[in-house]
């Protein structure tokens, strides 16, 4: 962009040319003396446009640091993905066995690592993640029936369940039970207070059913 400094600059100068073409005599005095008049100018001019470059050089800089950082970051991430993720069939898993948590703060855990709950999809699968699973233990599944009693839905999907492979006697859908959230135990599904702490399972985002 052309500022005050080099429109008075240029004006001086194109003065100057009208002025020695009309007396070619007097060309060499002015153009001297314009030299000198003009010299600081010249020299703010020159000193503005090494500020704006250097300007765009720190700004490019810039962007190059956050670029830079935010590769690192997901770098990071990746690392800590295929550390903690698992492959079963042919989908990715993270089983928590160190810290137990009601439904709902799993939950929120696994959508913090960019994840749900697991939502188990066949009996195939459901048999290689089990194989991974300490014997007597809960995990809590991303299934429930919090919106409609005995309507087993995933919470991430919003759909209904595709498949559920339950404990006998379950689910217990009694009219005064509070069982709405699902639990992996022993292979088998079963129904248990949300508010019970379990160990869980998360699953990395794909394709949500």
């Amino acid at each position: 962009m052309i500022g005050l400094v080099e429109v008075v600059f240029f004006a001086i100068i194109a003065t100057s040319f009208d002025q020695s073409v009309a007396n070619p005599g007097l060309q060499t005095a002015c153009d001297e003396s314009c030299v000198r008049t003009l010299q600081p100018m010249l020299d703010l001019i020159i000193t503005r446009q090494t500020r704006m470059n250097n300007c765009e050089k720190n700004n490019l800089n810039e962007r190059q640091i956050r670029i830079d950082a935010q590769l690192d970051d997901l770098h990071t991430k990746i690392a800590e993905f295929t550390s903690s993720y698992e492959k079963h069939g042919s989908r990715f898993f993270y089983i928590e066995k160190r810290k137990k948590e009601n439904w709902f703060s799993a939950a929120n855990i696994c959508r913090k690592q960019g994840s749900y709950l697991a939502n188990i999809r066949s009996a195939e699968e459901l048999t290689l993640i089990s194989t991974r699973l300490n014997q007597d233990s809960e995990y809590w599944l991303d299934i429930n029936d919090l919106s409609k009693k005995e309507e087993y839905v995933s919470s991430s999907s919003g759909k209904l369940a595709t498949f559920l492979d339950w404990h006998a006697g379950e689910p217990n859908a009694t009219e005064v039970s509070e069982t709405h959230c699902v639990s992996l135990l022993n292979g088998k599904m079963k129904t248990n207070l949300c508010k019970s702490k379990n160990y869980f399972i998360c699953q990395a985002i794909d394709d949500v059913l």
